[in-house]
């Protein structure tokens, strides 16, 4: 990711043949880095087509692509940063998820519909910290606040100028379906699950928001939460 995000003289100054980048070590770099890719791929296919290996379940390469899984991630992380940092936001998510899911063993994609409070809580999750650096100047408030989205059409699904989190028309994310179940599936069961808290009596308002540098945003500092597995006797008492 950190190559994604390198300067390369050969974009900028094509008549330059790429002088300047050799002389840098970047495409020595690049080819090192896409040996060790095609190396680690080849072992994962030999493995998953090894015939003296009877799988009676998919494994991990039957479902998963390269591409937006470090997207997918970050936002996650930025997700919960922003929940801890806003309890009263958490707090309703988790009263939305668990109204709807009840005592089910965990929450699945057919619960997804009825969370359209955590649909906004994704929706200015990406607004705020949109994963990709390769996109054009927006106006950008810094209170997280979901509600926002209450009663408005805005999406990210490349029709809105206001929200262009996977960009647009056809060179917009293919992998917008995948990436956007998978946070919210991950998300709601996180908040399903468990109640969330800082450690070592760290106050809110000492959380870092603060960018590291890359192709994508992803959090300077590691976000550490203290998971308390939730309670459901006590809800149902309540």
């Amino acid at each position: 990711m950190k190559l994604f995000g390198t300067f390369a003289t050969l974009d900028m100054l094509p008549w330059l043949e790429g002088i300047m980048d050799a002389l840098t070590g970047l495409p020595q770099r690049i080819e090192y880095c896409h040996r060790r890719f095609n190396s680690f791929f080849e072992m994962l296919l030999e493995d998953h087509l090894d015939p003296a290996k009877q799988r009676s379940e998919q494994d991990i390469i039957d479902d998963i692509v390269l591409g937006g899984v470090d997207t997918s991630s970050i936002t996650i992380v930025w997700a919960m940063t922003e929940l801890v940092r806003n309890p009263r936001v958490m707090k309703k998510a988790q009263a939305e998820i668990q109204s709807f899911v009840g005592m089910k063993p965990y929450v699945d994609e057919s619960e997804l519909e009825n969370l359209q409070y955590l649909k906004m809580v994704v929706k200015e999750t990406l607004r705020l910290h949109p994963p990709s650096t390769l996109l054009l100047p927006r106006e950008n408030p810094n209170e997280f606040y979901p509600e926002r989205f209450e009663d408005n059409a805005i999406d990210f699904r490349g029709d809105n100028f206001e929200l262009l989190s996977f960009g647009s028309g056809r060179r917009m994310c293919p992998g917008i379906d995948m990436a956007s179940t998978v946070v919210m599936v991950t998300l709601a069961n996180l908040l399903y699950h468990f109640d969330w808290k800082l450690p070592n009596g760290m106050k809110r308002e000492d959380v870092s928001v603060e960018e590291g540098v890359g192709l994508n945003i992803y959090r300077k500092l590691p976000l550490y939460l203290v998971p308390i597995i939730y309670d459901f006797e006590k809800t149902l008492e309540q």
